[in-house]
């Protein structure tokens, strides 16, 4: 047996007397672990790595009024109210492609503008359009339309609004201080969001494209905040599905053609010499939406494998060789016992003031 070895075991024996609760391993080894407690140079204790005592109740809106939150709370939250902003959000999706698939005036210019003579002015080609239209299928889109802008960007502002007002403020601080997984996701998602209100040439339509495709990232990222109860996990899920279906929707509508008066153009210079190279607005939608997509995947196969668990509240693991957190502990340990023995000394001195 070498000397290296003889050190080794006489190290565990001295660990087992000492009861550092090494659990078997050996102290050259290294450990990561997601959530400790460290007592600082003030004294304070400190947890990293995990969040204690989450109340439903200490959301921003409490910071506010607490009336108001318990209020909120019980009217969206409890029992199947929960799924109000899904029924909602379902019925926002529906306006909002209603929208996009059936404005009159962007499809009959569409299908007329190269029909008319080159010397026919924008306006006399509208009026042809709404003369062709007045007699078409159109004529119910044409109806429903100038409403099912409103309705829809009311709705989401609506749901966007309550998530951020009723997300607790303990899990929102640690989903956005200490993950780069929500900033990654909004990434993807403004420029996602950016190429195709570029592709609408930034009319009214992006009253529907930003708050459907970013603020619902948004509302993505901020639910593991309100629905961190196992029960409540239908919810996420079900936002997640509706969320994949409207990003798979718009790349296909895309590629069949169903919207209507786009304006295709560069974005992005890549290269200048010896040929300049663009990367235009389409690409770069169905590039990002094509990420959204996989990462909408990712977290649906993870919420399904694990449904105790939030997604958003990443967990940043810390490595230290195991003498370093045997120290660190029995550190906490000695500081908890010389607490200890503060507050049985001044209990005695109590009693005996009393006594």
């Amino acid at each position: 047996m070498s000397a290296k070895s003889r050190w080794l075991i006489a190290s565990h024996n001295v660990q087992n007397i000492s009861h550092w609760k090494n659990s078997e391993s050996t102290t050259t080894a290294y450990t990561a672990k997601a959530s400790y407690r460290i007592r600082l140079d003030t004294g304070k204790i400190e947890s990293r790595g995990e969040c204690i005592n989450i109340d439903q109740h200490e959301n921003i809106l409490s910071l506010c009024s607490k009336n108001i939150s318990k209020l909120c709370i019980k009217h969206c939250l409890n029992g199947h109210k929960k799924y109000i902003s899904i029924i909602i959000n379902f019925f926002a999706y529906i306006f909002g492609f209603l929208y996009f698939i059936g404005n009159c005036e962007n499809k009959c210019y569409s299908s007329f503008q190269n029909k008319t003579t080159h010397n026919s002015t924008h306006n006399e080609t509208q009026t042809i359009c709404y003369r062709k239209c007045k007699d078409s299928y159109y004529i119910v889109f044409d109806n429903l339309v100038p409403y099912a802008l409103y309705i829809s960007f009311i709705a989401w502002c609506m749901i966007f609004i309550e998530n951020v007002l009723l997300s607790n403020v303990y899990i929102l601080k640690r989903i956005w201080k200490k993950s780069m997984m929500p900033y990654l996701q909004l990434y993807v998602s403004f420029f996602h969001t950016w190429a195709l209100c570029d592709l609408f040439n930034w009319n009214n339509r992006i009253l529907i494209a930003v708050p459907s495709l970013f603020l619902n990232q948004i509302i993505i990222i901020n639910n593991d905040s309100i629905y961190f109860k196992e029960r409540y996990k239908k919810v996420i899920i079900i936002q997640l599905f509706f969320s994949l279906i409207w990003n798979s929707l718009l790349i296909i509508s895309l590629r069949r053609d169903w919207f209507y008066n786009m304006h295709p153009k560069n974005m992005f210079t890549l290269m200048i010499a010896p040929e300049t190279f663009y990367l235009n607005n389409i690409s770069v939608f169905f590039s990002k939406g094509s990420s959204i997509i996989f990462l909408l995947l990712g977290q649906i196969i993870f919420r399904f494998k694990h449904p105790d668990k939030s997604y958003m509240l990443r967990t940043n693991y810390t490595v230290k060789s195991n003498r370093e957190w045997n120290e660190l502990f029995r550190n906490n340990r000695v500081n908890k016992r010389k607490t200890l023995e503060k507050d049985v000394e001044k209990m005695k001195s109590t009693l005996e003031i009393t006594i």
